[in-house]
């Protein structure tokens, strides 16, 4: 410890330590640091499972009066994402304004159906993710009777014969997502997923197989 005479007699005294924090504080926040990003971590991990979970995803949302369930029906829908605005002028001539060109998506079935999109978490990955529109996919839906549009509850891509579920996968948290971008958690880039499905992991679903014939 040393002493300082200031200009008018005042004394100065410094410490050693003083100007650098002390180990056991540097220790501490370290710990402290790891400790919020693990929970952070694993808030983002259990979210995600839960709504991976078709019969119990948005069950908040998919209530119109309090007390009641809407009637639905789980779908698995057959045929390629594109933009609204696009379908509707190739298969029926219809035109839309340009601001429509990129305002809602559908599924565009091998029939000529046309189903729009709701938007939520799983349909808005079609937006962000040009790689998903366009290609033969399959699509797990949950379909409302009083209403025309679906609700995506998962993704399959259909390849050469084979089935692979889609969704994104963070290397560093091992953790999944269900639309392109940063992490959640470590906030680096998750990348496209695609899991190859052996067994039917959609059973009791209707399948609308975009040939006009719906099977069970």
């Amino acid at each position: 410890m040393t002493s300082e005479t200031g200009g008018e007699g005042r004394s100065c005294v410094h410490t050693g330590w003083s100007r650098t924090r002390p180990p056991v504080v540097a220790r501490t926040a370290g710990v402290l640091s790891v400790f919020v990003s693990f929970v952070v971590c694993l808030t983002v991990y259990v979210q995600n499972v839960r709504s991976d979970e078709p019969q119990a995803a948005e069950t908040s949302e998919s209530t119109a009066v309090p007390g009641s369930q809407p009637k639905f029906r789980t779908e698995l829908i057959r045929g390629q994402i594109i933009w609204l605005a696009e379908a509707l002028k190739s298969q029926f001539g219809i035109s839309t304004v340009p601001e429509a060109a990129e305002n809602s998506l559908a599924i565009l079935t091998g029939d000529g159906q046309l189903l729009p999109i709701v938007e939520n978490l799983r349909g808005r990955a079609f937006r962000k993710d040009e790689r998903l529109r366009g290609k033969d996919m399959e699509i797990l839906t949950r379909r409302y009777d009083q209403q025309p549009l679906i609700q995506v509850l998962r993704v399959y891509q259909l390849d050469q014969g084979k089935r692979y579920e889609v969704d994104y996968w963070c290397d560093v948290c091992a953790i999944v997502m269900y639309e392109t971008g940063p992490c959640a958690c470590c906030q680096d880039d998750n990348r496209l997923r695609q899991r190859l499905v052996e067994d039917d992991d959609a059973a009791g679903a209707e399948r609308v197989n975009g040939d006009g014939k719906t099977d069970k």
